[in-house]
């Protein structure tokens, strides 16, 4: 009668890995899954392997691909150091490479992987192209495009203009707006200080002709070809900077309606030229 050791030798295809023990990436995998209550066969559906695919790493019968494990941290919401059990440096000891800094970093992490197999650097160049593609997806559904108007809202005296304008596209950070925001427009001049400031970017949202603006709101407004942003009143449009009169106007006169001013763009709400590229190459792919 054989032996396990000599059944294993003869049927390698079949042998457990690690002499019957579960690897720690395997028991990881099920301990993070259970966390959030996912079903094996959800997880393998999430991931896109078949559905029998899960059980078999969790019970130590084969282990992931290493080209799923981006996914894979993604659809349990944990990071590779997590799902490898390996400890986390302070943030302060944690090795940072950036473009400015002495090439040695780079040759380092160059030199292992030149010295790393074909098939590995393979295996490490497409981890790069997952992980950068979830990146990139991320940093899409984080990001919004809306329009903003180059024809400023004058907080004192506009030169006046027909409002004509078609704006242009800017890219902005869906969790830094305020969620009804419409459009953008710049402030020109200091009649609504300390509210606003010459040169603020101001959040619009366009009123539909069913909805108004109420007595005390800030509003953006067309009268007399001139555009403004003003607080709005039933006798007229008043600055909040007491030096300016306040805006009078009859029921003959033109007064439209923009919209209701939401409030100050941040500044960082704005996304970076960097991020705007990347923004417009994950629409590409995505959209295609």
């Amino acid at each position: 009668m054989e032996t396990k050791n000599e059944h294993l030798q003869k049927y390698p295809g079949r042998r457990s890995l690690n002499n019957g023990e579960v690897p720690v990436i395997c028991q990881k995998i099920k301990l993070y899954r259970e966390q959030i209550g996912l079903e094996q066969k959800t997880l393998a559906a999430e991931i896109g392997v078949i559905s029998n695919a899960v059980s078999n790493w969790e019970n130590g019968r084969s282990r992931p691909d290493i080209a799923l494990l981006p996914k894979i941290c993604q659809a349990l919401d944990v990071s590779m150091d997590e799902l490898f059990d390996m400890p986390v440096k302070a943030a302060e000891e944690k090795p940072v490479i950036t473009a400015g800094e002495s090439k040695s970093a780079y040759d380092s992490v160059l030199d292992q992987y030149l010295a790393l197999s074909p098939r590995d650097q393979s295996v490490i160049s497409s981890m790069i192209e997952k992980l950068r593609e979830i990146e990139d997806n991320e940093l899409y559904d984080s990001i919004t495009e809306e329009i903003k108007f180059t024809k400023q809202l004058a907080a004192g005296y506009d030169p006046g203009c027909e409002f004509d304008d078609m704006g242009e596209t800017i890219y902005l950070y869906k969790n830094k707006i305020h969620p009804r925001m419409d459009c953008i427009f710049q402030v020109s001049g200091d009649s609504m200080e300390p509210d606003f400031h010459n040169g603020d970017h101001v959040m619009v949202q366009r009123l539909s002709q069913q909805s108004e603006l109420i007595p005390g709101e800030i509003g953006a407004f067309i009268f007399g070809n001139e555009t403004y942003i003003k607080q709005y009143q039933k006798s007229g449009l008043r600055s909040l900077n007491k030096k300016y009169k306040m805006i009078k106007f009859t029921e003959e006169d033109s007064v439209f309606i923009i919209g209701r001013v939401l409030g100050v763009l941040p500044e960082d709400a704005v996304v970076s030229l960097e991020n705007s590229i990347r923004y417009e190459n994950a629409k590409k792919r995505i959209e295609s």
